[in-house]
């Protein structure tokens, strides 16, 4: 096994909301961590969000992400102000076992 060429990616996404629910950021989410793991050699990928984005946390569920924490007040929301944020992430390992 050879030795990753970078140690961490941040992958995200933003969908219009014309075309949400139709499987786009799933696919896309996806293919970022194809690209992150497989063509870049990445060892962790993470996505953020706002803790209360109920689509963005089910497409990263449905791709593997885990839930690694939850973090209160840490994101700045333009017109809420501070509000809750959560991190999901997965290694290369993960990533490959899943295959």
């Amino acid at each position: 096994m050879s030795t990753p060429s970078f140690e961490l990616a941040a992958i995200g996404w933003t969908i219009d909301p014309d075309r949400a629910g139709q499987g786009y950021g799933t696919e896309l989410a996806g293919a970022l961590l194809e690209i992150a793991f497989t063509g870049l050699g990445v060892r962790r990928v993470e996505a953020n969000a706002f803790a209360d984005n109920a689509a963005s946390r089910r497409v990263m569920e449905k791709v593997g992400l885990r839930h690694e924490a939850t973090f209160r007040e840490e994101s700045l929301h333009l017109t809420r102000g501070w509000i809750d944020g959560v991190t999901y992430a997965m290694l290369a390992s993960e990533h490959r076992g899943r295959g």
